[in-house]
């Protein structure tokens, strides 16, 4: 019979969410991302969940301006969900300023690609 895990009493482990900036968003962090663990526990102590995965509720892909020239299939894949590409600093400046910015000012763009 498999364990259950039970939660620690003091919610040890668990991020606290420190406000909801990043409410109701979910966030797709590609594997060449600086420092995509901290990044995650950024965004969920924001509010925002991450998945390992492009999903139909992804609503922002994180990546490199590398992995955006690479155009690689989960890139292809979240531009045809029509998500956001993003760098982190999108998550970064959101947090410092205490508001959800404008993804454009951090999209990548190419007029090659649709």
């Amino acid at each position: 019979m498999k364990k259950q895990r039970t939660p620690d009493r003091d919610g040890a482990g668990v991020p606290e969410v420190v406000d909801g900036i990043f409410s109701n968003l979910t966030f797709r962090i590609s594997k060449g991302v600086a420092s995509a663990d901290d990044l995650a526990s950024l965004i969920t102590r924001h509010g925002g969940m991450v998945l390992q995965y492009t999903t139909k509720h992804t609503t922002h892909y994180i990546a490199t301006e590398e992995e955006y020239d690479e155009f690689g299939p989960q890139l292809q894949a979240a531009l045809k969900r029509q998500l956001p590409i993003i760098s982190s600093q999108f998550v970064y400046d959101s947090i410092e300023q205490g508001k959800k910015l404008e993804e454009t000012a951090y999209a990548f763009t190419s007029t090659h690609r649709h």
